[in-house]
């Protein structure tokens, strides 16, 4: 839909690879699950939780802002301590200024720990070409160094592999066959790098915290082997991005609780160094001599490479409060079906886009950006309450601005969608032009050429022959007790016409008649999550305009509607007064006040439950938006358990992506097809004969891949769910 680029094709290509690899997929679905699951158990027992994820924001944001401050006196510190300090403005400065060092000391070999930073500089290929041998020593980290990978998880290096793979991997490096026992491996490993520790003329880490007040080093890790990196050589070079730096050990203290809590599910790792300066001695009469048993050297090798720019930019700077826990990429359903490696860059995941787009390169972060589902898991996890969704958004409309928006998007977006009557029409000759691949089910199996990519994993329903305005035209209602105004978007209007219809006669059943305004467009929110903005504003400011000639309640049966009514009118706005006369701030506030979902105004203000029987076993899907982003997840639970003899089974993860996401199934259907296979696997494991939900698009895509794969479980909206039974 943006354009089918190169690059685009190549993404595709390389999701398509992954997700037909099912020991691939089966490895990095159990490590992250694994993770997860670990990070729950260890904030279970965290009472105070919240509170320290607020101050370790606050700690992160006070020292961006004063980052250039904080620098200055970090490296008078790391010379006062004996150490030595390098401030690298980019990649090449960083790996220049080493590689001299390391010719200056002539050494000849290098052992690394783990670092992120360094794989973001191409430090390794650096050193290397440079004449030198460098020895990856964290375990992860060595196995892909052995197999000529990168690293495809943030903190678990290796989470691609299986143990069969690493002991063939392992198994070359003995000269002979391996048995798959962690514990075998690990001894190998420790075995082969322990010469590698004893030989190397120098270290090289990365630490997780600076601290400015002493010029303190603070490393993380688990297996020891960022010790012997940073103490058993002469030479200690630490590189570390600027944004690293904070103030004293009274910061570092809740920010390596959450770090450990949330990378690994520990309460604290097996090894947290503190590293100010050389090793010293004053043992000799006190004379202070630098050069004991560890480093005679450390150096610090300050990383910029687009930080400081990112740091003063206003709307993004919250990216560098990023702990790198991994915490985004275990609960992030793209990367769960395609794996790291996928994303072609040091970063991965939503973060991963954001830091590539300012660190590394603008157009390389192109497909990270887009391939996002916005559910929301990402901001849900995170430590520090990124919003990570929140700055895609923000880097899709920096994307369009500078023309990326592509040609298709551009003409439906500006040309269509702002036109009422065009985007009907435009909509009745789609109907029209999918009626010839239309079974007598009224579901389109597959389409041609440009479009095959829709049923390429699913069905799709058909467009309907009457548009939900036309069918609500002739609809003769009644009711006395007060009226809502309709917002149905655009699944309603125009696939599934028939649960506006239904929604209408439940409510006029109880006195409540419906208004639905002439000239009512989409909300917005596809071009919203396309970065068309502009053309957003457009068609909000029709539809408030609207929306403001009555009082009554806007009823939506679709999230992402209201979360566009009640949240994006507001920020599309947010800086400045809607740019049209007549539309101010408070008819904007008053729009979201009175959007509401159509399960919440059944329970809440008509006190909806029914003692009707159904005789089915029944599971519910929380849609994204729904349950993440606009916190409903009780009504629609109170409505299905009010049925009587229903027997209602939660399903695991109930609010874990469908892969639907707007056009994020046509654009990246490789990846949308195995998130969806792993919903559909959690529906079976219910039993249920019946899927309720509340998201005309989960429908389409739920409803899709149950019947492409000839499954009998229905998916209904729990409007129809509510009319077939109690009628």
């Amino acid at each position: 839909m943006h354009g089918k680029t190169k690059k685009h094709r190549e993404y595709n290509k390389r999701c398509r690879t992954a997700i037909s690899n099912p020991v691939l997929r089966e490895a990095i679905e159990r490590t992250a699950t694994r993770f997860s699951e670990n990070r729950e158990k260890a904030l279970a027992g965290m009472t105070d939780y919240e509170q320290v994820r607020d101050k370790a924001r606050e700690i992160k944001e006070r020292c961006i802002a004063k980052l250039d401050e904080n620098i200055r006196l970090f490296e008078q510190k790391v010379r006062d301590a004996g150490g030595n300090f390098f401030f690298a403005a980019d990649s090449s400065s960083a790996c220049d200024y080493i590689i001299s060092l390391l010719r200056e000391r002539n050494v000849k070999s290098v052992v690394k720990s783990k670092s992120l930073v360094t794989e973001e500089i191409g430090l390794n290929s650096a050193i290397a070409k440079a004449g030198m041998r460098v020895v990856e020593t964290d375990l992860g980290e060595w196995i892909v160094q052995l197999r000529g990978e990168k690293p495809s998880h943030l903190i678990a290096p290796a989470i691609h592999l299986t143990a069969e793979e690493i002991a063939k991997t392992f198994g070359e490096v003995e000269g002979r066959q391996l048995s798959s026992d962690p514990k075998e491996l690990v001894n190998v490993a420790r075995k082969r790098l322990r010469e590698e520790f004893i030989n190397a003329g120098a270290g090289i880490t990365g630490a997780n915290f600076l601290l400015s007040e002493t010029g303190t080093l603070v490393i993380i890790s688990n297996e020891g082997n960022a010790r012997l990196v940073s103490s058993l050589p002469s030479l200690h070079i630490a590189v570390v991005g600027m944004e690293k730096v904070i103030n004293n050990m009274e910061e570092a203290v809740p920010l390596i609780k959450l770090l450990t809590k949330s990378a690994t599910g520990q309460a604290l790792t097996s090894y947290v160094s503190f590293i100010t300066g050389p090793s010293r001695t004053a043992d000799i009469e006190l004379n202070l001599t630098l050069g004991a048993h560890g480093p005679e050297e450390v150096h610090v090798v300050l990383l910029d490479n687009g930080r400081s720019k990112l740091a003063k930019d206003k709307e993004f700077s919250e990216a560098l409060c990023c702990l790198r826990c991994g915490a985004c990429l275990n609960v992030c359903p793209v990367f769960k079906a395609i794996g790291g490696h996928v994303f072609g860059s040091t970063y991965m995941g939503g973060i991963g886009a954001i830091l590539t787009y300012f660190l590394e390169a603008p157009r390389e972060a192109r497909e990270l950006i887009f391939s996002c589902t916005g559910c929301s898991a990402c901001a849900d996890v995170c430590p520090v309450k990124i919003n990570i969704p929140e700055l895609l958004l923000k880097l899709r409309e920096k994307l369009a601005d500078g023309g990326d928006l592509g040609w298709f998007k551009k003409l439906f977006f500006r040309e269509i969608m702002t036109d009422r009557n065009r985007f009907e029409n435009a909509m009745r000759l789609a109907a029209l032009s999918a009626s010839p691949f239309k079974d007598n089910e009224n579901t389109i199996r597959h389409l041609p050429l440009f479009f095959s990519g829709m049923t390429q994993f699913r069905t799709l329903p058909a467009i309907a022959s009457v548009s939900f305005r036309k069918r609500f035209e002739k609809i003769k209602q009644v009711g006395d007790a007060g009226e809502v105004i309709f917002f149905p978007g655009c699944l309603i209007e125009f696939v599934y016409p028939h649960i506006g219809e239904k929604i209408i006669k439940l409510l006029n059943s109880r006195g409540i008649r419906v208004a639905f305004p002439e000239g009512l467009l989409c909300c917005g929110y596809p071009l919203i999550a396309s970065g068309d903005i502009s053309t957003a504003r457009q068609i909000a400011i029709n539809n408030i305009k609207l929306l403001s000639q009555s009082s009554g309640k806007i009823i939506t049966a679709c999230p992402t509607c209201l979360e566009a009514l009640s949240k994006k009118y507001s920020e599309l706005f947010s800086s400045e007064k809607a740019p049209e006369k007549g539309i101010e701030k408070e008819a904007i506030e008053m729009i979201a006040e009175r959007g509401i979902d159509i399960t919440q105004y059944l329970v809440n203000d008509l006190g909806f439950k029914t003692n009707a029987k159904l005789n089915h076993t029944i599971t519910y899907h929380d849609p994204c938006h729904m349950s993440r982003k606009l916190h409903i997840t009780d009504e629609p639970r109170k409505i299905i358990k009010s049925f009587n003899s229903a027997d209602f089974i939660e399903m695991d993860n109930a609010c874990e992506c469908c892969g639907a996401a707007g056009s994020f199934a046509l654009e990246y259907p490789a990846a949308a097809e195995a998130i969806l296979d792993k919903k559909l696997k959690t529906i079976e494991a219910t039993g249920a004969e019946l899927v309720i939900t509340t998201c005309p698009g989960c429908i389409m895509q739920i409803q899709g891949g149950l019947k492409k794969a000839e499954k009998d479980t229905k998916v209904m909206h729990l409007i129809e769910l509510i009319d077939q039974f109690t009628n």
